[in-house]
């Protein structure tokens, strides 16, 4: 099952780039419109897939309640790693605040650039 898992999780990554890519190609800002349709349809059944590569089966995930939409911020803890990450872009893709130093890695920069995110700069001494 391991290969399996491998394999679903390389093609689901690399679809991932592909999508933010274009969805991103020529923007010089926040993207919307059908941009950012394709973008949260497209990461809606990858995050899930990435998911179900890391053994979080359909079923096992439940949630209740509803986002407020007049919330312009989406605040949530504790990091349980990256599987946190892979929910909430399944769930609604919010706009992330993240270090700048992970904006350098290069399947999550893509993602970071489709989503509008904003880097925080890292401080130095």
């Amino acid at each position: 099952l391991l290969p399996v898992r491998l394999v679903l999780l390389v093609v689901s990554v690399a679809l991932s780039t592909l999508v933010c890519k274009i969805v991103t190609f020529g923007a010089e800002k926040e993207i919307t419109g059908l941009r950012r349709s394709l973008m949260l349809w497209s990461h809606f059944v990858l995050s899930r897939l990435v998911m179900v590569a890391f053994g979080i089966w359909p079923g096992l995930l439940t949630v209740k309640g509803e986002l407020d939409p007049s919330a312009s911020v989406v605040v949530f803890g504790p990091h349980v790693g990256l599987l946190d990450g892979l929910f909430w872009l399944h769930f609604c893709a919010p706009r992330p605040i993240v270090l700048e130093t992970y904006t350098k890695i290069p399947g999550l920069s893509a993602v970071f650039k489709a989503c509008s995110g904003f880097a925080v700069p890292v401080a130095s001494g």
